[in-house]
């Protein structure tokens, strides 16, 4: 599965995939922190009215105006940078595991004391 301890570093599969998931994944956190704060701005700035049970209905059927629209854009576009900072979380969470299986690796090689004889 990963290279021996004499390899060089670059073909260690698990060395590569973890350094290349936590560099993309820090890429995504950051780009979906920078572009959630403005939409989130927006929405703090600018929420809308509190629609009761009752009305819920009638404000559904009535035709969407310039501000409403703007708010559903603006929500939809904060979900979809929180999902992208999310899944950059879990990138540099898995590059971690990767980077930690491939230093396991070279540090155990093949040791046989580490295993149960079948003595």
């Amino acid at each position: 599965m990963t290279a021996p301890r004499g390899t060089p570093p670059y073909k260690d599969m698990l060395l590569v995939a973890g350094v290349l998931l936590i560099l993309l994944g820090l890429g995504n956190w950051i780009v979906g922190a920078v572009r959630t704060r403005p939409h989130l701005e927006y929405l703090t700035q600018n929420p809308g009215p509190r629609p009761s049970s009752q009305s819920l209905k009638a404000e559904l059927l009535e035709p969407p105006d310039e501000e409403r629209q703007q708010r559903d854009v603006a929500r939809a576009k904060l979900e979809f940078y929180q999902l992208v900072q999310s899944g950059g979380r879990f990138m540099v969470l898995l590059g971690g595991i990767c980077l930690l299986a491939s230093w396991v690796a070279r540090r155990f090689p093949n040791d046989s004391d580490l295993l149960p004889s079948g003595r």
